[in-house]
């Protein structure tokens, strides 16, 4: 009897359900003797406050999640994403100060060779105004869905030019003969370099420099590349030497074909809302209000030719005029 009694003890030891996995409980600090507790009963109070828990974070993460997005969407209606060739960057950031001081919305510049800042766009950047060196940039882009207003903003001319510390009487047309190095910005993508290719293939020039000539990635790189003196001669923007006055001295203006004009273009773009600020900004910039800005610059402004309103808070709740 004692052995059966026995086997039915650890038959009954052996066949106890295992005992489900344990929690820590803050409880041990009111229990010294009582280390861990098995998972809450249903019904039991700590499953019903572990529930309340649930809902109550459940619900904070639902309005955290609704107060970014407001905020995010608010981020996007209070700055403006600006597209802009390399040569104007300088300009369109004092301009877009003055923009922000008036209308509360902030203007962000990024800068770069027009045909590199296209494709972006055609990409599916977020670009709430793009301005190009060349119109065939803008041209290709006002047919795009979120395409708006397109506006001329400002000229330029291009310059022969060296460093200033080497500044000579010597003729132009010597200098050019002893010149090692040239530099223009990249033609295959950056417009100054396309028109500075184009001024010397009309003055017979660019087979016998096209060894000598130092490709920059854009017009204001290659205006550094002169103020640094890492050449000898530079064909630019007479904008990009201007903003290098101290250091790049000016010989002379380069004769283009006159099929060729230096002509910026300015397109807004539906990138946030209903664009109605971009339009706006893109309006300012052709205002007359900045032309003296644009001219500082070493722009050649025709913003005095284009009536425009140069309210920015007006003007954002307005559709402009072709």
């Amino acid at each position: 009897m004692t052995y059966r009694k026995n086997l039915r003890q650890q038959i009954h030891v052996d066949t106890e359900p295992p005992v489900r996995d344990v929690i820590s409980c803050p409880m041990t600090l009111l229990n010294p003797n009582r280390t861990r507790i098995g998972i809450p009963k249903a019904g039991s109070r700590l499953l019903r406050f572990e529930h309340i828990r649930v809902a109550v974070l459940g619900l904070l993460l639902v309005v955290l999640t609704q107060t970014a997005c407001r905020d995010r969407e608010a981020t996007r209606n209070s700055e403006l994403s600006v597209f802009a060739a390399a040569s104007t960057v300088d300009a369109i950031e004092r301009i877009g100060q003055i923009y922000s001081d008036r209308s509360e919305i902030s203007v962000r510049v990024a800068g770069g060779p027009s045909g590199v800042l296209s494709q972006q766009i055609s990409s599916g950047a977020c670009c709430d105004v793009f301005v190009a060196a060349h119109p065939r940039y803008t041209e290709r882009l006002k047919n795009h869905d979120n395409a708006g207003t397109l506006l001329d903003l400002v000229g330029n001319e291009l310059v022969w030019v060296m460093p200033a510390d080497r500044k000579n009487e010597i003729a132009l047309t010597q200098q050019i003969d002893g010149a090692k190095r040239i530099s223009i910005a990249n033609p295959d993508h950056a417009p100054a370099g396309r028109y500075a290719r184009a001024a010397l293939q009309a003055g017979e020039q660019w087979p016998r420099l096209q060894e000598r000539l130092v490709y920059a990635n854009d017009a204001r790189m290659a205006a550094q590349y002169v103020a640094d003196g890492l050449v000898d001669l530079g064909v630019i923007y007479r904008s990009d030497a201007t903003a290098f006055r101290d250091r790049i001295h000016i010989i002379e203006a380069v004769a283009l074909p006159k099929i060729e004009t230096i002509r910026y273009q300015g397109l807004a773009f539906r990138c946030n809302s209903d664009g109605a600020a971009a339009e706006a900004f893109l309006r300012f910039l052709a205002s007359p209000e900045v032309a003296d800005i644009w001219q500082r610059a070493g722009f050649r402004s025709s913003a005095a030719s284009i009536p425009q309103d140069t309210n920015p808070t007006a003007s954002s709740r307005k559709t402009p005029q072709q």
